[in-house]
């Protein structure tokens, strides 16, 4: 017996509190000592695992209490902590690449445009490019319940959050409605009255409600609501319980539930000590302290409760930040059991060139405010961790953000790289970020070592994780240096089709254990909770060479036979059958946010930058606007093809009406866009 198991029982177990699951697991093993030490402490010693992982907030939290907070994770059959602590580890590691995740997708709603997810209820939202909306259930991808097209107008945006739905009229107005559930439970009388439903909207709920009479009232809405704002809009965020619409001159902030306007603010084209306006607006955020603005020109944060500017960011600053990292080749390419793979990084010296006047697309921030990401036009993203230092002047902007070049730049001289990369779209939520460019899927992880292996020095981090090397050298002001790296190749080019097919994604959401995103119907296999579980081997039996991570073992490490070879064209991923896995029928959860982006194939190889051949961007009906300054993609644009009042730089380009492409033979390629969903959800035990 050795010294330390001559320790009292309760200065042994204040000495486990320190440790991870991983080292956990590992000692039980050593002796029978420490075997029967843990079966006797068990619940114990993984209650205050779950702590230091931070799969709890508090200690005084209750198992019954910490499985509420994943709706969306098959948590009926977890009866213990350790079961607990297992599944949440599960669930990040499957987002690193190192466990279990499967790809299906939703094939009842035909050309998606956008994409609203409740995984509590069950439900998912979508709009259509031409004209309609309809709500699926996420389990069997049956429509419980939908709007005719001839009410919601063709491309419509939409928001979703807490039973509130809203989209946009042709003029510029925004309806709202509530799951009907809901609204049967709060009277309509706690609207403001000069916003409550119009004609329109309660004769399309009658027509709604005869066709759907068959189907269950989960899923159904009712008009609640209808907004008018004073100026022309160009985009509205809803961010429970506020919806923020971006006019011409003003934001004007409405609280949803009454449909009462609580705040303007005002003057946001201002110079404000500037030389430049923001220009044409790209996307609007805002947490319960502040309003984000991505404009043509900057991008800007005002505060809530005033309005006053607050921090303000040129796009054609450069160099952007002192600290710049790009992503470069995958750690060890696998084939069973995920289709996500990790990506390496590295850090560069030299400022990134921009071949594209740059310009903000999208900007996420966490409702806390710790965690803020920011997406640049030319296949960059900003990562900003604690983003109020900087406007309480205890750092500069440059020393905190970190830059990431997605696409990657050479190193020490290794060849060139693709200048016309473009960002497509952004998403961001619970700690991890998804981005989608013109080169693929990507998934950002933002913090490895606060879940999944916490205070993890570098050198004891497994090699097959995507963390940035030589990250113990980043400058300590730098936000996020335990960032991790993964992307989807699959999502690439599939089937040899032209990576050109990402620019035209129009939706991407993100929940805890789930992405969803607009995609075309390239004989993907629709949703079936009851098919079992298959692995990537099954489903792709000759997409990589590789080994297999076992998803429920303890540790990270890299498996001895690592050493994987990339296949070459001919054997590059092919879609195939994708089922769901077992248990995660239970959808519950958190609303979404935008995210995405990965790699795909090279004409011949495998490039270490992991870019896809063909360059020419598809102009498709909701594509970005090319132009000399870059992709002007807009996530939350509206297009409103009514609005005559829009004027010099207010206008914009209104989408094609005959919802073509130019692919070629839509026939051949069956461009239905659907939504594809990549499932990271935790096996049961």
């Amino acid at each position: 017996m050795t010294r330390l198991e001559l320790l009292p029982t309760e200065l042994l177990l204040n000495i486990l509190v320190y440790l991870p699951v991983q080292t956990l697991a590992a000692l039980r093993q050593t002796s029978q000592f420490w075997n029967e030490f843990f079966k006797a402490n068990e619940q114990g010693i993984y209650h205050k695992a779950a702590l230091l992982h931070n799969f709890v907030d508090a200690i005084g939290i209750s198992l019954n209490d910490a499985k509420v907070r994943h709706r969306g994770i098959a948590m009926r059959d977890v009866i213990t902590w350790k079961n607990y602590c297992r599944r949440c580890l599960q669930l990040h590691r499957n987002w690193l690449g190192h466990g279990y995740a499967s790809i299906g997708a939703y094939t009842t709603t035909d050309f998606v445009h956008r994409i609203k997810v409740d995984e509590e209820v069950g439900i998912l939202v979508t709009t259509n490019s031409f004209g309609g909306l309809t709500v699926s259930d996420a389990n069997t991808d049956e429509v419980l319940w939908s709007l005719a097209e001839s009410y919601v107008r063709e491309y419509a945006h939409c928001e979703y959050e807490k039973g509130y739905l809203v989209f946009d009229r042709l003029e510029g107005t925004k309806e709202v409605w509530r799951l009907s559930v809901d609204a049967a439970q709060s009277p309509i009388s706690t609207v403001w009255e000069g916003a409550r439903p119009d004609e329109a909207q309660l004769s399309a709920s009658k027509a709604a409600a005869a066709r759907h009479a068959t189907t269950t009232p989960r899923g159904h809405f009712t008009p609640w609501a209808i907004l008018r704002p004073s100026e022309p809009t160009r985009a509205y965020h809803l961010v429970y319980p506020t919806l923020a619409v971006v006019g011409v001159n003003s934001v004007f902030l409405w609280d949803v539930p009454s449909a009462t306007l609580v705040e303007t603010i005002r003057d946001i084209q201002g110079l404000h000590g500037g030389d430049r306006p923001l220009g044409r607006i790209n996307y609007v955020e805002l947490n319960s302290r502040h309003v984000f603005l991505c404009g043509e020109h900057e991008l800007r944060v005002f505060a809530r409760g005033g309005g006053s500017l607050v921090l303000r960011v040129s796009s054609q600053q450069n160099p952007l930040t002192s600290t710049r990292v790009a992503l470069g080749s995958p750690t060890v390419i696998r084939r069973d059991p995920s289709p996500i793979q990790p990506l390496t990084a590295h850090i560069i010296e030299q400022p990134i060139t921009n071949f594209l006047d740059s310009m903000f697309l999208a900007v996420h921030v966490s409702p806390c405010g710790r965690e803020l990401a920011a997406m640049l036009s030319d296949d960059r993203l900003l990562l900003i961790e604690d983003f109020e230092r900087i406007v309480k002047g205890q750092a500069s902007f440059e020393d905190v953000a970190l830059e990431v070049k997605l696409s990657g730049v050479p190193q020490d001289g290794d060849g060139g790289w693709m200048p016309d990369v473009l960002s497509v779209y952004l998403a961001l939520d619970h700690g991890r970020v998804g981005v989608v460019t013109t080169a693929g899927l990507y998934l950002i992880t933002l913090d490895f070592t606060r879940s999944a292996l916490p205070e993890l020095p570098e050198s004891s981090v497994p090699p097959s994780l995507g963390f940035i090397r030589g990250r113990s050298t980043l400058p300590p002001s730098v936000s996020f240096p335990n960032v991790a790296f993964s992307f989807v190749p699959f999502i690439g080019a599939p089937l040899g089709t032209s990576p050109g097919l990402l620019h035209d994604v129009s939706c991407l959401q993100m929940t805890e254990s789930r992405l969803y995103m607009t995609w075309y119907d390239l004989d993907i296999a629709c949703v079936d909770p009851s098919a079992p579980p298959m692995s990537l081997a099954e489903q792709f039996p000759n997409a990589w060479g590789g080994v297999s991570v076992d998803s429920a073992s303890a540790d990270l490490s890299e498996d001895a036979d690592s050493s994987a070879n990339v296949p070459n064209a001919d054997d590059r991923p092919r879609w195939g059958d994708v089922s769901v896995p077992e248990g995660s029928g239970q959808w519950n959860a958190h609303p979404e946010e935008e995210t995405g982006g990965s790699s795909g194939w090279g004409e011949n190889s495998m490039p270490d930058t992991w870019l896809v051949g063909d360059a020419d961007v598809v102009d498709h009906m909701e594509a970005a606007i090319i132009t000399a300054g870059g992709s002007d993609y807009d996530e939350d644009m509206e297009d409103e093809a009514g609005s005559d009042d829009m004027s010099g730089e207010w206008e914009w380009e209104q989408p094609d009406d005959d919802g073509g492409s130019d692919f070629g033979d839509h026939d051949e390629l069956n461009p239905r866009r659907i939504v594809v969903r990549v499932d990271c959800s935790p096996k049961t035990i």
